[in-house]
């Protein structure tokens, strides 16, 4: 056990040293930076143990499963948190002090709707307003912050900024 300990370490410090090395070559700033990237990328994905995989079944009555869970407890323990495990209007009225559910009327007679993403040059005046204020409140409790952090952490998970990912995780995460 010992000698494969060894030899993991030298052939890990042999690739991390010979890629530093390829990175040191590229033509461009930029190329470099990509490299370097791409190379911390592939070092922190060989430092992550793998994990178990979880059996999900189909969906079925409620009961004991044929794997012998209980259905209706695992069902039950879903229950939102917060608001943002919510999936759907009934359920984030429950957390606006709403009435209503899936036509959800807030405490001060609004609706609730789903939101439209607007581009900020074709808002009128009061929504521009709006927007401003809101993020100025985001700023102020942090969760702007939060926001940030997770979208400048792109570098653990890639997906954020390459690939079919890109447009999904903003909707998602700057939301």
């Amino acid at each position: 056990m010992l000698w494969f300990t060894i030899l993991y370490g030298v052939l890990s410090y042999a690739i991390t040293t010979n890629a530093q090395g390829i990175c040191d070559n590229a033509p461009t700033p930029a190329l470099r930076i990509t490299c370097q990237q791409i190379t911390n990328w592939d070092a922190n994905t060989r430092t992550v143990r793998p994990t178990t995989r979880t059996l999900v079944a189909a969906p079925g009555a409620a009961g004991i499963s044929p794997l012998g869970v209980d259905i209706s407890s695992v069902a039950s323990s879903t229950t939102p948190s917060t608001v943002y495990d919510c999936l759907d209007i009934a359920c984030i009225c429950l957390f606006f002090g709403g009435t209503g559910g899936s036509s959800c009327t807030l405490p001060n007679g609004q609706t609730l709707r789903k939101a439209i993403r607007k581009e900020f040059r074709v808002m009128t005046d009061d929504e521009r307003q709006n927007y401003i204020t809101a993020m100025w409140t985001i700023k102020g409790n942090g969760d702007y912050d939060d926001i940030a952090r997770i979208h400048s952490q792109f570098i653990t998970s890639p997906g954020a900024h390459s690939g079919p990912a890109f447009l999904p995780w903003h909707r998602e995460f700057i939301k």
